[in-house]
């Protein structure tokens, strides 16, 4: 198992760096220059990786993002255990991990690299032009896009630290100032995506209270 996931490991650095010294940078967690040693050699890149400064709290967060798994188990959220169970308007329960062909269905996407994960901004001009490159080189535009609850994030009704409210910004959510300007770039940055006429927006819907007021609440869903 430790083998399998090594090479799952070098599998994703490989396809993310470059060079030599980006994949060597990668592995061991260090701020590599972009451009490598000219005249390479094998004194100059261990020298150039030496020379990088170490990527603080890294295999903290690595540890602390695997080791939640494994520690909190079907807790880790508290709507992880009931998802596998939750039913739709039909009263069918569509989760991927309940049927073996959506199972294997998934399991294919992941296989023949068809999930590309992607880290970007979507107020950001080169993570949209980073999205459309790569729809551009596989002859495909989007036909679903998925937001999560991507505007809280923007607005910043409240920050969130150890899994509790840690700062209210704009408690209120008002769409004003700063918050106005990333908002509008967010519609902005989803208006330039090379997505179909009829593509599908979805938001993450998270029911609950806050500041006195029910929030998320969709009626026909919990019928």
């Amino acid at each position: 198992m430790d083998n399998l996931l090594e090479h799952l490991v070098f599998k994703l650095l490989m396809a993310q760096a470059e060079t030599p010294l980006r994949f060597l940078g990668l592995l061991f967690g260090r701020h590599v220059p972009a451009e490598p040693p000219a005249g390479l050699t094998p004194e100059s890149l261990v020298a150039a990786l030496e020379a990088a400064p170490v990527v603080e709290d890294l295999q903290q967060r690595i540890d602390h993002l695997y080791g939640e798994f494994c520690r909190r188990q079907l807790d880790i959220t508290n709507v992880n255990e009931s998802t596998h169970a939750n039913l739709d308007q039909t009263s069918v329960n569509r989760h991927f991990l309940t049927a073996s062909d959506r199972y294997e269905y998934v399991r294919e996407l992941h296989t023949t690299d068809r999930i590309i994960p992607l880290l970007g901004n979507m107020t950001s001009d080169p993570s949209i032009d980073e999205v459309n490159g790569i729809l551009s080189n596989v002859g495909e535009a989007l036909a679903t896009v998925y937001v999560s609850n991507i505007e809280e994030h923007i607005i910043q009704r409240c920050r969130i630290t150890g899994g509790s409210v840690s700062e209210e910004p704009n408690p209120e959510g008002l769409l004003n100032g700063e918050y106005e300007k990333s908002c509008r770039a967010m519609v902005e940055g989803l208006a330039r995506l090379d997505a179909e006429e009829d593509a599908l927006l979805i938001r993450f819907i998270f029911p609950g209270e806050y500041r006195g007021r029910t929030i998320g609440e969709v009626p026909w869903i919990r019928q």
